[in-house]
């Protein structure tokens, strides 16, 4: 009876170990970037995008990397702005200047939970959604990686005010016009 009770702790105790190793979920380092599409004149947009270290554990978000289509060449691009610490010395990528070869100050990083906004930039073509990759410092000062698409919301285009107070008295002009016409039909 005493050997049937130990079996039935040790299968209980190895049951429980099971369940318990394997709710354990490993650290994942990860991102998401969101953007505001404005419509600007000229045919020009502007993109400001937020930076979001969805990271499981204290992975650091440092390097960015935001891709067009292969045809998508051509396209003109100007950074408008950019986190404080962050650089660019290309066209669609933004990080810490010495990430490579000094450690980085963490308040030039996005800290696991947290977001960063200031990733401007303009172009001369609609590009909604594009692939991003990002690069993180992991608690033991390796690299980790992470990529996916962009998500993000369009602001629709407001006519200016004099367009709006043109087009509106253009329209009761044609209004007034109409209804003279009838009444003296």
């Amino acid at each position: 009876m005493k050997n049937i009770r130990n079996i039935s702790l040790i299968i209980a105790v190895a049951i429980m170990s099971i369940f318990l190793i394997s709710s354990v979920a490993g650290a994942a380092a990860s991102a998401d970037l969101t953007y505001l599409e404005m419509a600007l004149p000229g045919g020009w947009y502007q993109y400001d995008y937020t930076a979001t270290n969805t990271s499981t554990s204290s992975e650091k978000l440092w390097d960015i990397g935001l891709y067009y289509d292969e045809a998508a060449q051509g396209i003109t691009f100007t950074w408008l702005n950019l986190p404080t610490g962050w650089t660019s010395d290309e066209p669609f990528w933004a990080g810490f200047e010495e990430a490579t070869t000094s450690p980085v100050p963490a308040t030039y990083t996005v800290l696991a939970g947290s977001s960063l906004p200031g990733f401007s930039f303009k172009t001369d073509s609609q590009i909604g959604s594009i692939y991003f990759d990002a690069y993180f410092i992991t608690t033991t000062n390796g690299l980790a990686f992470s990529d996916g698409m962009t998500s993000g919301t369009s602001v629709p285009v407001v006519p200016e005010p004099i367009s709006a107070i043109l087009f509106l008295s253009g329209g009761a002009t044609l209004a007034f016009r109409r209804l003279r016409k009838r009444q003296n039909a």
